[in-house]
């Protein structure tokens, strides 16, 4: 009797153990099957962000370029001697600061081409108006070719000298000189 009373439980314990082993193998099974879905679903999300960083990149790197590029030409061209080239000012703000630095360089650079060239200009005249002073003897020569070369050098047509008294004997006439305001 006792025999088969102990036999029982252990059937019903047998029971149990086969659905525990079966409700474990079910649960490795959906374990796997949702691992190997999210292995997919990590790599589709990857795959994505990959791609999007990449669409990312070469945009940005086009709207950085693009600009540069532009300024690079500008600043090729201004070497070659063509001194109206300059900047549109287009891009972020970094490459707009960089071409308004452009801009004003390039204009700085014109005004002192425009100083340099007045200079010249001048030193040119100044150099005339010394040889012709220094071919004459006379004075009243002497002075008529300092008031051309002076009218010459400020643009006027006529230009007024005025002698100094030095020795307190009174200026100086000299006849036929041009002599006006300027």
């Amino acid at each position: 009797i006792y025999l088969a009373d102990a036999r029982g439980p252990l059937r019903a314990n047998d029971a149990v153990s086969a659905w525990i082993n079966t409700e474990r193998t079910a649960a490795r099974a959906d374990v796997r099957q949702l691992r190997t879905g999210g292995l997919i679903v990590l790599a589709v999300l990857t795959a994505i962000a990959v791609a999007a960083a990449a669409i990312g990149s070469v945009r940005t790197m086009r709207w950085v370029q693009r600009p540069l590029a532009a300024l690079v030409e500008v600043l090729e061209t201004l070497r070659a001697g063509d001194t109206a080239a300059r900047v549109d000012l287009d891009g972020g703000d970094e490459v707009q600061r960089v071409g308004k630095a452009v801009n004003a360089l390039a204009d700085e650079s014109d005004r002192l081409r425009a100083v340099q060239a007045e200079i010249d200009r001048l030193r040119d005249q100044v150099h005339d108006t010394h040889q012709a002073i220094r071919g004459e003897l006379e004075p009243d020569r002497v002075l008529q070719a300092a008031a051309d070369g002076l009218g010459r050098m400020l643009g006027v047509q006529r230009v007024w000298i005025r002698e100094l008294d030095v020795a307190g004997l009174g200026p100086i006439a000299v006849p036929g000189l041009r002599i006006a305001a300027v």
